[in-house]
């Protein structure tokens, strides 16, 4: 998958999970821009939403992540 279309992007970045129906933010994780990272957390994505992945459960109880970071280390 090729970028050259999008804007750039700032270093440091915030992920929001938000549920879908209540729209209550269930969950935030800041961190350093990887483009690396990134494509492997993009494509990742578009295979869930492309059905060629499972969904993965999270909930605010849950207290985790759909995949672990290769920066998370420690969390």
């Amino acid at each position: 998958m090729t970028f050259n279309r999008l804007p750039p992007i700032s270093e440091k970045l915030t992920l929001r999970y938000i549920h879908q129906k209540t729209e209550e933010i269930i969950g935030e994780k800041n961190f350093d821009f990887d483009s690396s990272e990134f494509e492997d957390n993009l494509d990742f994505a578009t295979e869930y939403w492309t059905g060629k992945k499972d969904p993965v459960p999270v909930g605010k109880n849950k207290g985790g992540w759909p995949r672990p970071s290769r920066t998370s280390a420690g969390c």
